[in-house]
């Protein structure tokens, strides 16, 4: 069986902004195969493959989407480029060659996609399907919530059994292998952060500015204008390794929905999936590996707020805002209320994201913090979000706590 050639690609260092500015990171997701089981029933799996035509884009799309557990986002575009928003706010872009590439707002971008000769993607059903990237082979790429699947379908026994990636990463990250068959990718991350005594004092001048004024019509011109006059908190820099993205556990299943065992060999800078395969394997076959992000939402969240709770001025908007919303939502009143104010509340957000960006969204947060943050609901995080454009935010707290 063929192998598809594989090539790494190398980008300038990652540098993730916890201040003014946003950054980015990403994982490969490759779900728990027990999971698609649940999503995509085994009937569904036989029936998508007894129907499998592999020069019917749509047949492929139709067989990608029954295997996944995970759900797609709406590709648009054309067959040469097409563009989908995740939640946390960056863009999944695909290309005539069916890479798909991960950016955002001052962020290195980062790619993968299957080494091959052929051009010919299609973009159907709001994925991109890109046929015979190797002999027996098509790839379908679809954009997910957090970034974005390949699905590889190995039409019969000839098929490639091996599945090699190109990836483009940062120049200094580097693969490992975990004991459960994931791989990690680590890479040195710059973090700025503002120093909590400037914060500190800068909100102590704020209070002593406004004094009982909670109400942004009753703060006078004089006091914005010392408010604005306010400098912004002082910041400090270091720099850790560390794990930017993450390659899960892969898995593969058959024509009938039987799982398979895979897994991912390392060849040096170079990613490989191995499906395994016999002569009792029912094809078409289809394997996934899922790129989805990880530091991005927190780091774009802890970096959007970082603007908001260290600039005076903008601070005071937002809670003057965030004082209009408790009126219209019980949970995030008493989730407000429970953290003492609107300022602590969102202290307690950006305390969460900068928590994510190092490993664990509780280290800087106390239980009754956690416990705030997660009684709000729904509806409250989405008028939170929608208020003060940290959408990044609401999908963080709504997926991790």
């Amino acid at each position: 069986m063929p192998n598809l050639a594989l090539k790494r690609h190398h980008k300038k260092s990652l540098t993730t902004m916890l201040a003014a500015t946003t950054a980015f990171a990403l994982v490969f997701t490759l779900a728990d195969p027990t999971m698609a089981a649940e999503d995509a029933s085994l009937r569904t799996v036989s029936e998508a493959a007894s129907a499998y035509d592999a020069n019917d884009p749509k047949s492929i799309a139709a067989l990608a989407e029954a295997a996944s557990p995970i759900n797609a986002l709406t590709l648009s575009g054309t067959d040469n480029s097409s563009v989908s928003l995740t939640e946390s706010g960056a863009f999944v872009s695909v290309d005539e060659k069916g890479v798909a590439s991960l950016s955002g707002v001052g962020s290195p971008e980062i790619s993968i996609g299957v080494a091959s000769p052929n051009n010919d993607s299609t973009l159907t059903e709001g994925v991109s399907v890109q046929r015979n990237a190797a002999p027996g082979t098509n790839i379908v790429t679809r954009a997910t919530a957090n970034g974005a699947q390949l699905i590889a379908v190995l039409e019969d026994s000839q098929a490639s059994s091996s599945l090699d990636f190109d990836l483009d990463l940062p120049a200094d990250a580097e693969l490992v292998e975990n004991p459960d068959g994931s791989v990690a990718i680590v890479a040195d991350v710059e973090i700025v952060t503002p120093v909590d005594e400037s914060f500190d004092a800068t909100s102590a001048q704020i209070e002593s500015i406004l004094g009982d004024t909670d109400d942004p019509e009753e703060i006078t011109q004089e006091q914005w204008d010392q408010i604005e006059a306010l400098p912004e908190a002082e910041t400090q820099t270091t720099i850790a390794r560390q794990q930017i993205a993450l390659i899960e556990t892969p898995w593969a299943v058959d024509a009938e929905g039987e799982h398979l065992k895979t897994r991912f060999v390392l060849n040096g800078n170079g990613l490989t999936q191995i499906i395994e395969t016999n002569e009792q394997t029912a094809f078409p076959v289809t394997a996934d590996p899922s790129l989805a992000w990880w530091l991005w939402t927190g780091a774009t969240c802890a970096a959007n707020l970082a603007t908001i709770l260290f600039g005076a001025a903008k601070l005071v908007q937002a809670i003057t805002k965030m004082n209009a919303l408790v009126k219209k939502s019980a949970k995030l009143s008493a989730a407000v209320k429970k953290l003492g104010g609107a300022k602590k509340f969102l202290t307690a957000i950006y305390k969460a994201a900068k928590g994510f960006v190092e490993g664990k969204i509780g280290k800087y947060l106390t239980r009754t913090q956690m416990l705030a943050l997660s009684s709000i609901g729904s509806g409250g995080l989405a008028l939170v979000g929608d208020a003060l454009g940290i959408g990044s935010c609401i999908s963080l707290i709504k997926a991790k706590l």
